[in-house]
């Protein structure tokens, strides 16, 4: 059965919110180049960029992973090949992974370039504190992965964010608005949502955050990206035959809080273990009730 697509970007979402409940497959690793960068992104875990870094060939990632960019930027070296199955994306997020960006610039705009940032089939990219700018092609293609966009600058790319949905891929892009997406003053970003007309795209899921400041709704078959006060920000394209499927999140009313009780005298030779327990029943306590005070109802 096809999981709801934005759901399940909430409860990735959600999941963020409490970064224990991560087990890191290794140590948070600090790199400088190319191949220092393709190794921890094979491992998976935290990487922070010492500096800027220009590799000459795409990136992937396979595992759940965050990369701090600490204000560097990650671009492509002019002699950048793609590779012969690829779209020429500087980064391509893969199915069951999960890539937080943070704090991070991206430009892919050499000879055999296309996009900055690709989703494709289920996997997920996190845009937090992203700048994408001067891509040959789009800043980001949701190829059939999903988006949880979270603070995203655009500036000078032929266009932002594509939807798409490409020979292979069997799921569908989805977005999920919980932040901003703003262009820089005096700087340019056409097209900032738009749907691909040269491919198998049949439908979009998107929703937005009960906080987010900015909000996708619908506007006949475009997509529209509004501002807190309710102006228009950004129109998609149409597409004939596209769905978009909106998933709003509703706020439930949350339990009455239960009276705590005095805790039992502690085991000292299970001490350690108690601890352990605590923890991890807190953390999953808190996320569920996080995830309990919303519900997805889908518009039709």
């Amino acid at each position: 059965m096809k999981k709801n697509v934005v759901k399940f970007l909430v409860v990735a979402f959600m999941f963020m919110l409490v970064p224990c409940m991560y087990v890191k497959a290794e140590d948070p690793v600090t790199v400088a180049d190319e191949q220092q960068l393709i190794d921890a992104l094979a491992n998976g875990g935290v990487i922070t960029l010492e500096n800027d870094i220009a590799v000459t060939k795409p990136l992937h990632a396979y595992k759940e992973v965050t990369i701090d960019g600490a204000g560097f930027t990650l671009s492509a070296d002019p002699s950048f090949v793609k590779e012969d199955t690829g779209n020429g994306s500087l980064i391509t997020v893969h199915k069951d992974a999960v890539a937080t960006f943070t704090n991070i610039k991206i430009t892919n705009n050499a000879e055999q370039s296309k996009y900055g940032i690709q989703a494709y089939d289920g996997g997920i990219a996190v845009l937090n504190g992203v700048t994408i700018f001067d891509c040959k092609w789009g800043a980001i293609l949701a190829n059939g992965g999903g988006l949880i966009v979270n603070d995203l600058t655009l500036s000078n790319n032929p266009w932002g964010i594509e939807f798409g949905k490409g020979k292979e891929v069997t799921e569908d892009p989805a977005i999920l608005m919980n932040g901003t997406i703003q262009v820089p003053e005096g700087e340019e970003q056409v097209d900032m949502l738009y749907m691909a007309t040269n491919d198998q795209l049949e439908k979009i899921e998107f929703g937005t955050m009960a906080d987010s400041e900015m909000s996708l709704t619908l506007d006949g078959t475009s997509l529209v990206l509004k501002d807190s006060e309710g102006t228009v920000v950004a129109t998609s394209n149409t597409k004939d035959g596209v769905t978009l499927i909106e998933q709003e999140i509703e706020e439930e009313q949350p339990e009455e809080p239960t009276t705590p009780t005095e805790p039992a005298e502690e085991n000292p030779d299970t001490a350690d273990m108690n601890v352990i327990a605590v923890i991890t029943l807190t953390v999953l306590g808190l996320a569920g009730a996080t995830f309990a005070t919303k519900k997805l109802v889908r518009v039709r």
